[in-house]
């Protein structure tokens, strides 16, 4: 009965939200799935890249199986009912209503495409087969999918810093299709003469609350990251660092009413990216939002804007009055240079939930849009206002 009570609640509470789309590559999928269970009430479909399933990085050996595959499906998906209990992610029976689809290449030596068929099999228990869409048939390699272009696919099997990282015509349009699963019929895309905007992501960053959280491990029985976790290079401790053993995980609280607990080395670069087409400029609070979250890369803004620019998301936006908001993750030693916490209890406790440092930033600066907008710069920042920042635990 209180579970019941529970979920009524978090409805009611929900209801005026904005209501998004969500999109994702390699940690920006794995972030972009988050953001679709926490928030499963508002997401109107979800496209995951090169992503792993919800709640990976609770499982022992993460940086390995969540690469390479063999996770313990019944053990992510119990992980799901945790958080519900927990009150802090959405009812995950909304999950039936959203269209989801997953893509991963033959050519990813990244994220395997096992580890796409397990998150697959994950989401299979929420949500309906006539709403699940695997678009496992192409020769990609750890990149963004679309039909144009002259990056051939596959052109990157192991990711890295350059255009054809980024994207591969694999004669598959993924942007597309995930925001038609959203919208319905779209009008065929234009080119993107809207503006770019620099929004300050820190102003919408939660207000961290006295509380005895203990910022390591996970959920009760799962396992601390242990430095000897780490699988892939990008991921690696800092060489300034001397990695140790961290200490034994401590079970999550029962969450109380406060804001989110304070949390050590959760970063985020101080601007995020919004990208208004024409038809939105002056009405930004009536056009439809999708969100789409980067994978790891470096704090170079033009690395950063190439990524904005490459997916045809701005192209189909402008045709169709949407806005398209590119948060700016830093990342930092425990989850990688440039990537979205998909792993880290010792960042934040609740990163995979709505109570997450990082998905409630992204989160509330969708819900006050055109006031982020009227704050906003035209133009990127300089080396020197990167600004990443890192809430510390009192």
């Amino acid at each position: 009965m209180f579970y019941r009570f529970l979920v009524l609640g978090l409805s009611a509470a929900h209801a005026a939200e904005r209501r998004v789309s969500v999109s994702g590559q390699s940690a920006g999928g794995s972030m972009a799935i988050q953001h679709l269970v926490a928030f499963s009430s508002i997401v109107d479909a979800a496209a995951i890249a090169g992503g792993s399933p919800y709640g990976c990085g609770s499982v022992r050996f993460r940086f390995s199986l969540c690469y390479t595959g063999g996770i313990d499906l019944q053990e992510v998906i119990a992980y799901v009912q945790e958080r519900v209990e927990q009150g802090v992610i959405d009812d995950p029976s909304n999950l039936k209503n959203v269209p989801v689809i997953l893509f991963s290449g033959k050519n990813d030596f990244l994220v395997l495409l096992e580890v796409m068929r397990e998150t697959a099999a994950q989401l299979s228990a929420f949500v309906p087969d006539k709403n699940l869409y695997r678009v496992f048939n192409t020769s990609a390699g750890h990149v963004w999918s679309l039909d144009h272009g002259e990056c051939g696919c596959p052109s990157c099997s192991l990711g890295g810093a350059n255009k054809c990282c980024d994207v591969n015509n694999c004669h598959y349009d993924l942007s597309g299709d995930v925001l038609r699963k959203a919208y319905g019929n779209l009008r065929p895309r234009v080119r993107a003469t809207g503006q770019l905007h620099w929004v300050d992501q820190h102003h919408y960053i939660p207000k961290p609350a006295n509380s005895s959280v203990a910022a390591r491990g996970g959920p009760t029985g799962h396992a601390s990251l242990l430095f000897e976790d780490f699988a892939h290079p990008q991921l690696q401790p800092s060489p300034l660092q001397s990695p140790s053993p961290l200490p034994s995980p401590s079970p999550l609280p029962s969450p109380s009413p406060l804001p989110s607990p304070a949390v050590r080395g959760t970063t985020l670069l101080r601007y995020g990216i919004v990208y208004v087409s024409t038809g939105c400029k002056g009405r930004e609070d009536a056009c439809r939002v999708h969100v789409n979250y980067h994978g790891c890369m470096s704090e170079d803004w033009e690395e950063r804007e190439r990524w904005v620019h490459s997916l045809d998301l701005n192209e189909y936006a402008e045709a169709n009055d949407l806005i398209i908001v590119y948060p700016q993750a830093a990342g930092d030693a425990h989850i990688g240079r440039g990537c979205w916490n998909w792993a880290s209890y010792i960042d934040d406790p609740f990163f995979d939930t709505r109570r997450g440092i990082q998905l409630g930033t992204v989160h509330a600066l969708v819900q006050d849009l055109p006031n982020a907008l009227l704050r906003s710069r035209l133009s990127p920042p300089g080396p020197d206002e990167l600004d990443a920042i890192s809430i510390e635990l009192a």
